[in-house]
C-alpha cells in the first residue's frame, strides 16, 4: 500500500511538471534537416519540368504557417512566434513573402530570424525552408531556381536557446556558395535614377562611402502597375580603391512615400550621419477628424560586423498643439538587417 501511494505521489507530481513545461510544436518539413534529401536537390531539379524533383516531395504548406501563436513555453517566460510578411514589391508584380520567428523571454523580443521566404528577383527566384524540431534545433536551407537549374546557397543549423532566447547558430552545414552582392564596381546609376545621394564615412574607415535615394518608378517617368510599386530605393556602397565600390545593400521598403493618402505627395526624406552608421528621416501628414495630423519617423542603422542592422525607430506625431512620441529598440522588434527592413511595420 506504501508503495502505491508513493508511485502515486511520483505520477502526480510527473505530470504536474509537464504542466509547467509545455514542449514545442514541429514546424516545418521534416526533410529540411536530412542530408540524403538536401544532396538530390541540384541533381533532380533541373531547369526542365522534372517529376522526380525532391523539392516536389515536401507536404507542409510554408504559405499556410500559423501566424501570432505560442509555439513554445517555458513557465511562462520563454516564447517562439512567427510573424508573416507580404509585399508586391517587384516590378512585375509578384508577391514576396517572408516569415520571421521571433523569440520572446518574459514578453520581450529576444532574436529573430527570417525562416521561410519567397524573394522574386528579375532572372530568378530565391527561396528559404526551415524546420523546428521538439528540441530547439532550426534547420534553414537557402536556395533559388533559374533558367538552368536549381541551386543550393547555404544550408544551416540553429539552436534556439530557451534560457536567453538567442538563436546561436549550431553549423553551416552547407556554407554559403554564392555571396550576394560581393563584386566592387563603380556606381551603377545615372543621373536620372538618383533622387538624393549622400556621401559620408559609415564604417569608419577613412573612406567616403555613398547612399543614394532613387527615384520611385513613377518620378522616373515610368507608369506603375499598382500603388504598392511606387516606393523609393535605398542603395549603400562602401568605398574601396579607385573609386570602386562594394553594394552592401539593397533594399526598398526603407524611404517612405505617399501611400493610401497617408503621406504627404511631396514626402520629405533625408539621410544623416550618426555615430554608429546612419539615420533616415521622413516628415509625413495626413488629414484626420480632428485635424491635420503631422510628424517624422526616423530610422536609425548601425553598422557591425559588415551588416546594417536596424538599432532605433523614432516617431514623433503632433496634432491639435499635442505631441505624441514613441521610441522603439531591439528589445521591441528584434534583430533586423537592412535587407529585411520594411518601413510599413512600424
Amino acid at each position: 500500500m506504501k508503495n502505491y501511494i508513493l508511485l502515486l505521489m511520483i505520477s502526480l507530481l510527473f505530470f504536474q511538471c509537464q504542466g509547467n513545461e509545455k514542449r514545442v510544436n514541429k514546424l516545418g518539413d521534416i526533410r529540411i534537416k536530412q542530408k540524403q534529401f538536401i544532396n538530390k536537390i541540384e541533381s533532380s531539379c533541373s531547369s526542365d519540368i522534372n517529376s522526380d524533383c525532391v523539392l516536389k516531395i515536401i507536404d507542409y504548406d510554408y504559405d499556410k504557417d500559423i501566424v501570432d501563436k505560442n509555439f513554445f513555453r517555458k513557465e511562462e517566460r520563454f516564447v517562439v512566434k512567427l510573424e508573416k510578411r507580404e509585399v508586391r514589391q517587384s516590378d512585375f508584380g509578384a508577391i514576396d513573402k517572408q516569415t520571421i520567428l521571433k523569440t520572446y523571454v518574459d514578453n520581450t523580443v529576444v532574436d529573430s530570424l527570417i525562416v521561410y521566404s519567397v524573394l522574386n528577383k528579375e532572372h530568378a527566384v530565391s527561396k528559404k525552408m526551415y524546420y523546428l524540431d521538439f528540441d530547439l534545433k532550426l534547420w534553414i536551407l537557402d536556395f533559388f531556381i533559374d533558367d538552368e537549374g536549381t541551386y543550393v546557397n547555404y544550408w544551416k543549423r540553429y539552436d534556439v536557446d530557451s534560457i536567453t532566447g538567442r538563436i546561436n547558430l549550431e553549423e553551416d552545414l552547407i556554407k554559403e556558395r554564392y555571396p550576394k552582392e560581393n563584386q566592387y564596381a563603380k556606381i551603377e546609376y545615372s543621373p536620372e535614377e538618383i533622387l538624393k545621394s549622400y556621401s559620408f564615412d559609415i564604417n569608419k574607415d577613412k573612406s567616403e562611402d555613398k547612399i543614394i535615394i532613387l527615384k520611385s518608378i513613377e518620378e522616373q517617368g515610368n507608369e506603375k502597375t499598382s500603388d504598392s510599386q511606387n516606393f523609393r530605393t535605398l542603395v549603400i556602397y562602401l568605398q574601396k580603391d579607385n573609386n570602386m565600390y562594394h553594394k552592401i545593400a539593397h533594399t526598398i521598403h526603407t524611404i517612405p512615400l505617399k501611400e493610401d493618402g497617408n503621406w504627404v505627395d511631396e514626402a520629405f526624406n533625408m539621410v544623416d550621419k550618426t555615430d554608429k552608421g546612419f539615420v533616415v528621416k521622413t516628415v509625413f501628414a495626413d488629414k484626420t477628424n480632428e485635424g491635420w495630423l503631422n510628424g517624422s519617423l526616423e530610422f536609425y542603422f548601425k553598422f557591425e560586423k559588415g551588416f546594417l542592422f536596424l538599432e532605433k525607430v523614432r516617431k514623433e506625431e503632433r496634432i491639435n498643439e499635442e505631441t505624441k512620441l514613441t521610441v522603439k529598440t531591439k528589445k521591441d522588434f528584434g534583430i533586423i538587417k537592412i535587407e529585411d527592413f520594411n518601413y510599413k511595420n512600424f
